[in-house]
């Protein structure tokens, strides 16, 4: 297959599987944030396959729950993982995933769950997905799509024999394949606003172009139906400090500047892939908390400014 319409197929598709021919050095995960906010649950979900640089693979689900910050990793044979190869329709054992719901039969969390009414990313041939051009670019370790920005949830799940009720729940997908995840990022997400109409999600690493390191990021905060984003590609500018207990983060597109400021709680420890398989780890947390300001750089006017204390949250790596 020539690499041009591969890379575009990828980007323009993120949410199926292209590893189908792959043997090594190669992983590919989907995840899932599921929230119910009046139960003050979440879920986060990762489904996945993992090959090493000798070949050894797994496929794997793994996921962190709130309340509780109970981190649990399954690791499953190879010949337990399906995925169509035209649409997103993945199985591995007895669990399935779809854009249309995810069916769970895991020892100790199980259910069925309809996933409706997806926010996708507003498409286009420069920017098929979040990373725009550079999602083209071929060989980087990590690609980073995001598959439904919102969507609604419908279903129940049982947790060590509790049940959660997800009727009007609050979802999110993203999608992650490649090689191995960055030496370090900064990832944010949340649909939690006090302003029910606000999104935001964010992704920083580093990626290796013509044996260089260039630092990544793509901002998009959607409010009020309206997006704001803030990349490298655009040629957004950026600057960052502190650590996990007081991140502070500034984007200046040409119009807008975003100031964010992040503080991590209650972190768990999460597998992520590198070369020798599901061996690395990130802390992640499901109780960061997430304060923004969006101003008009004009006048430096508040466009808006919110707050949440629902938000995932990962960082790894030294930064500032």
């Amino acid at each position: 297959m020539d690499l041009r319409y591969k890379a575009l197929r990828n980007n323009w598709y993120p949410e199926r599987y292209h590893g189908r021919k792959k043997q090594k050095t190669f992983f590919e995960g989907w995840y899932f944030k599921l929230e119910c906010p009046e139960q003050a649950f979440t879920l986060a979900l990762i489904a996945g396959i993992s090959m090493n640089k000798t070949g050894e693979r797994e496929a794997f689900i793994q996921y962190l729950i709130k309340p509780g910050g109970e981190s649990v990793y399954h690791a499953f044979k190879l010949d337990e993982f399906q995925a169509s190869e035209n649409e997103f329709n993945l199985s591995i054992g007895s669990n399935q995933f779809s854009m249309d719901g995810i069916k769970l039969e895991l020892p100790e969390l199980k259910g069925n769950l309809v996933l409706v009414n997806h926010q996708r990313w507003p498409k286009s041939i420069l920017k098929p997905n979040i990373m725009g051009p550079l999602g083209y670019w071929p060989g980087l370790n990590c690609y980073h799509a995001i598959v439904s920005m919102r969507n609604s949830i419908k279903g129940q799940l049982v947790y060590k024999n509790q049940t959660i009720v997800l009727d009007d729940g609050l979802g999110y997908i993203e999608k992650d394949w490649g090689k191995s995840f960055p030496e370090k990022h900064i990832w944010m997400q949340c649909n939690r606003f006090s302003n029910q109409q606000t999104s935001l999600s964010l992704a920083i690493a580093p990626v290796q172009i013509l044996g260089q390191s260039v630092l990544a990021y793509a901002v998009i905060l959607k409010l009020n139906h309206r997006d704001y984003l803030f990349t490298t590609y655009h040629l957004s500018k950026f600057k960052g400090s502190g650590d996990a207990e007081d991140l502070r983060l500034e984007f200046k597109s040409r119009r807008h500047q975003l100031e964010i400021c992040a503080s991590m709680k209650d972190s768990q420890a999460m597998r992520i892939p590198n070369l020798e398989g599901m061996k690395g780890l990130v802390h992640e947390s499901l109780e960061a908390s997430i304060e923004f300001a969006l101003k008009d750089r004009t006048d430096s006017a508040i466009i808006a400014k919110d707050r949440s204390a629902e938000a995932a949250m990962e960082l790894s790596g030294k930064w500032f």
